[in-house]
């Protein structure tokens, strides 16, 4: 699971229920005034986007108002909330627009649509469950049900073939075999546009009953904090059709989460043919040509940092695999990047030309097993297995044998939320 960097946390407890808009040349009007103002920067005029640095609006479900109205007011992604500044009738008048493609549709009748198509929805969400279940009933209570993103890096995937690979996939085996349970995965994969959020997606994933425990959970306060009041929407999953109708959403439940199991850092990652130096803070990297994603965490602290000349010879892209794949082309010499980014690449590239120093930022994140509270027996007994794991040296035997770099977790496990005077310090 991608940790991404949220720049809003918003959270708007006020229910809105307001009826859909009726189609009018007068709404339509004041709905296009307010996307200009407000969306065309990012989205573009008349939502003409390809989609690669937001999300294409001219894609988004027609029959789903509720995740449009969520989206706006909450923030997704890095698109931040609005909630705070729009009023209801804005926003009615934003779907308004978007559901019409900019008037050039019908407006849908959603309510109804979206109503009935959940119904179909949950039904077949519950033969996709039920027929993923051991067949012997008797042993189900001895079954641990895991969820695992297939494009999870060297932390999940799934093989054509069948089974599973990365740390994700063998440490959950493992936990299993050793609470002499037998091991159920159900994959899913994550949304990765605005509308995708990996912390709710796994709470929904969880509360939708999909799975016991899920791994690779960030642990901050941000995501542990409680999410009394919340609904999400549960991602796609393997071995589920993609024209799967409107999107369910479940109401959130309170969590537990395990012992943490490893921690994922963030290192400077240099290209071969460049001289080397020591790299004792970011500081140090002036006189390379650096790259930097954008809207992320190392772009923030690489911005914080750097030196004004350093600076200047900054590259800025848009965060993803290709970002790797530029610097092994040349076109740039140095990057901030987490572990397992630069991990994933090296997995898919084995001939690379990029080499992880051994400088690592003090900034991480601890990652854990989440599961529901309701279920704490369960999360209690993975924390004790993730502890003789840990100080047996286990793990980071699963995490050699899959490609990572290993650093242990370290206290306090839950990263408090950081302030733009914390990052100035933290070099």
């Amino acid at each position: 699971m991608k940790v991404r960097l949220y720049c809003f946390f918003i959270t708007c407890w006020l229910a809105l229920i307001v009826a859909p808009v009726s189609a009018s040349s007068d709404i339509l009007k004041e709905a296009k005034n307010t996307y200009k103002q407000i969306c065309s920067h990012c989205h573009g005029i008349d939502m003409i986007n390809p989609g690669t640095s937001s999300y294409d609006l001219r894609k988004w479900p027609r029959d789903d108002r509720a995740g449009f109205i969520d989206s706006v007011k909450n923030g997704k992604g890095d698109m931040p909330a609005w909630g705070d500044i729009l009023t209801a009738e804005e926003i009615e008048q934003l779907w308004y627009y978007v559901s019409t493609r900019g008037g050039k549709q019908p407006f849908p009748k959603d309510e109804t649509i979206q109503k009935s198509q959940s119904i179909k929805r949950s039904r077949k969400l519950a033969r996709f469950v039920q027929s993923n279940e051991s067949q012997d009933k008797k042993n189900i209570k001895d079954t641990l049900t895991v969820c695992l993103d297939r494009k999870g890096g060297v932390m999940s995937g799934l093989r054509n073939i069948g089974g599973g690979t990365g740390l994700d996939y063998f440490l959950s085996k493992a936990i299993a075999d050793e609470l002499s349970y037998k091991l159920k995965v159900v994959w899913f994969e994550g949304e990765q546009d605005e509308r995708g959020d990996p912390i709710r997606e796994a709470l929904a994933m969880l509360a939708s009953g999909l799975c016991d425990v899920i791994p690779s959970f960030p642990l901050n306060e941000t995501s542990v904090r409680p999410r009394v009041g919340e609904r999400f929407f549960i991602p796609h999953l393997v071995g589920e059709p993609y024209d799967r109708g409107p999107v369910e959403f479940v109401n959130l439940q309170p969590i537990s989460v395990s012992k943490p199991y490893i921690r994922i850092e963030m290192g400077i990652v240099l290209r071969s043919g460049v001289k080397e130096k020591s790299i004792h803070n970011l500081a140090d990297l002036d006189g390379y040509k650096v790259g930097v994603e954008q809207d992320t965490l190392p772009s923030i602290l690489i911005s914080v940092h750097g030196t004004k000349k350093m600076l200047a010879n900054t590259l800025t892209f848009n965060p993803g695999p290709a970002f790797l794949w530029k610097m092994e082309q040349g076109i740039f010499e140095a990057a901030l990047v987490t572990t397992t980014a630069f991990d994933t690449h090296r997995r898919s590239y084995k001939i690379t030309k990029l080499k992880m120093t051994d400088y690592r930022h003090p900034l991480g994140l601890n990652l854990a097993y989440i599961g529901l509270k309701s279920n704490q027996s369960l999360v209690d007994k993975i924390s004790d297995v993730l502890s003789s794991f840990l100080s047996q040296g286990m793990i980071e035997k699963f995490a050699f044998k899959n490609g990572i770099h290993f650093s242990p977790p370290k206290k306090p496990y839950v990263q408090r939320r950081l302030t733009l005077s914390d990052l100035k310090m933290i070099k």
